[in-house]
């Protein structure tokens, strides 16, 4: 004889599926109707200098030109459901907001729909770039400060220039090429791959992986659970690894070179002369290595030279080569 409590549960199961699927069946049937144009802007402004899109799941672009004073906005969004919000914008004395908030909608609904906010303007702008899952592509743009994220999207940059550049992204991608400015970069989960820079920058890995090649300027990194790849650096400073690595080919060492390690590795690989350099690096369970020297406690080499490559490891390994 079954258990009344059992049967009790066996039909409220039931029953809770009865109502799921229809239900189901209502949003689909809603997302997958015919689409109407939410949004449909192109237009022409003037007067800015500043830049805040925010585009969530959506596309987003924006192209500078150094012949442009104006900007032409060109954001267009569809929908099976009339009641989404569309696109929206507004102009705050000389900072243009645009932005896409689908908070309060169905989960799955996007989906069934599309759209896309495209931004062309000077190449001079203040620009701050927040996305969700949505493509972010900018090029060709010149300011003090650039400022773009992204959630799980793919982001593509390239030609940008200025003082400082924040680049982030959480399980997304970042490529990058042609950059001349001091840098921020922030992979969480993560992939990000850059080349042909110039400046200072600082990176930092969560769990992800970072690349960055063709380097003209000094390098920070820092890994946790992850991993960096550095090619060309014409100077490598502070280096901390913790449960990660970092791998470092044709990397430039000197005074501000500082090498950290826990319970991971930094390899270098350096077309430098060791000889030209003093090492200090101590080890506590863990191992050192320069040229041909190594050792699990401390290993100390006094060049006679002007600059100190200096470290230290815990669990982990630290290797310099030729």
């Amino acid at each position: 004889m079954r258990h009344p409590k059992a049967m009790h549960n066996r039909c409220f199961s039931s029953l809770y599926w009865l109502l799921l699927i229809p239900l189901w069946s209502l949003i689909n049937s809603c997302n997958n109707g015919p689409k109407h144009a939410i949004t449909n802007i192109q237009k022409e402004l003037d007067g800015i200098s500043k830049v805040e899109i925010n585009g969530g799941p959506l596309e987003v672009s924006y192209e500078g030109d150094a012949n442009r004073s104006n900007f032409f906005l060109n954001a267009y969004f569809e929908s099976a459901n009339k009641e989404v919000p569309g696109i929206e914008y507004s102009i705050v004395d000389d900072l243009l907001i645009i932005s896409f908030d689908i908070s309060g909608n169905f989960p799955g609904w996007l989906s069934n729909n599309k759209g896309f906010i495209s931004l062309a303007g000077p190449k001079n702008v203040k620009l701050v770039i927040k996305n969700g899952s949505g493509p972010v592509f900018v090029k060709n743009v010149d300011h003090k400060e650039i400022i773009i994220n992204t959630g799980s999207g793919k982001m593509e940059v390239s030609n940008l220039s200025g003082n400082k550049i924040h680049l982030s992204a959480g399980s997304g991608k970042i490529n990058g090429e042609n950059v001349a400015a001091d840098m921020e970069i922030t992979v969480r989960s993560g992939h990000g791959k850059l080349e042909n820079l110039k400046g200072s920058i600082k990176g930092e890995v969560s769990s992800g992986y970072l690349e960055l090649n063709q380097v003209d300027g000094k390098v920070d990194g820092k890994v946790s659970s992850g991993k960096m790849k550095l090619q060309n650096v014409s100077s490598l400073g502070n280096l901390k690894v913790s449960s990660g690595s970092i791998q470092v080919e044709n990397g430039g060492l000197g005074s501000s070179t500082f090498l950290e390690c826990s319970s991971g590795s930094i390899h270098i690989q350096t077309d430098d002369d060791l000889s030209n350099f003093n090492f200090y690096l101590k080890a506590s369970s863990g191992s050192v290595k320069v040229g041909n020297q190594k050792d699990g406690d401390k290993l100390e080499i006094d060049n006679g030279a002007p600059e100190t490559v200096n470290g230290n490891v815990s669990s982990g390994s630290i290797r310099i080569l030729n």
